[in-house]
């Protein structure tokens, strides 16, 4: 009888076949081990089932700045570092010497006009021709600064996208509306008068967003809009394989 069963590859527990490989009868093969959030397992990072595909964490910079996630129309951002927005505010300012170079110029432009029609002798005319000068000079050199943190900042032009300003692009960061709107020249102007309040104020208002919760400056208050940062975050790691629970 035992002859019969082996014989039709029927082990001796009520007719199962035997589990071991090959060569080695008699020995069962340990099922797979389960990936993390099974039952008895111990679940991953990201929840009971483990990381999604393309999960990513916030760095060590970010944590140890406080950096929070902020979720605005079904997009994950996470908050610019301080660091990276103060770097793009002086490549910002490093672009605008070839405006105030401009500025200068045509300042020194009304100045010798001035003397040239007042024949040199430096009478009232001169300072008439350097007041023109300087109020000319001074509404180019703002103008070129409202455009480019307005409507500059909300096109995409010249390789950069909407929210980006060359300073951004550089540092891999956006300006986005609070709720998730489209950025308009309207935001950037307001985002605009508000820099222009903490440069007043001993730039306090830049400051200031170092204490803030979601990193905000004035300018980020005034327009309603967050600095967010594009670097790509380093991928979750899964736990490394062990041995299955008891």
């Amino acid at each position: 009888m035992t002859d019969s069963n082996q014989g039709n590859g029927q082990g001796p527990q009520g007719g199962q076949a035997s589990g071991g490989p090959a060569g080695q009868p008699g020995q069962a093969v340990p099922p797979p081990i389960p990936p993390p959030g099974y039952p008895g397992y111990p679940p991953g990072p990201g929840g009971p089932y483990g990381p999604g595909p393309g999960a990513f964490q916030a760095s060590s910079d970010f944590t140890t700045a406080g950096m929070k996630p902020v979720n605005i129309m079904g997009k994950q951002y996470l908050y610019a570092p301080y660091f990276d927005r103060a770097l793009a505010f002086l490549l910002d300012g490093v672009i605008f010497i070839i405006p105030a170079m401009l500025m200068y110029a045509i300042v020194a432009f009304f100045i010798a006009i001035g003397f040239l029609i007042d024949g040199g002798d430096g009478g009232p005319l001169v300072g008439v021709f350097i007041f023109l000068g300087v109020i000319v000079g001074l509404a180019a050199f703002y103008g070129l600064h409202i455009w480019y943190f307005s409507a500059f900042l909300a096109k995409e032009m010249w390789g950069t996208m909407p929210g980006q300003t060359f300073g951004c692009k550089v540092l891999q960061m956006m300006i986005v509306k609070q709720d998730g709107s489209p950025l308009r020249g309207m935001d950037g102007f307001l985002r605009w008068l508000g820099n222009m309040a903490s440069m007043m104020v001993m730039y306090l208002g830049f400051i200031w967003a170092i204490i803030d919760d979601r990193n905000q400056s004035w300018g980020d208050m005034l327009g309603k809009t967050y600095a967010v940062t594009l670097k790509p975050q380093a991928p979750v790691p899964g736990p490394p394989p062990g041995p299955m629970p008891r």
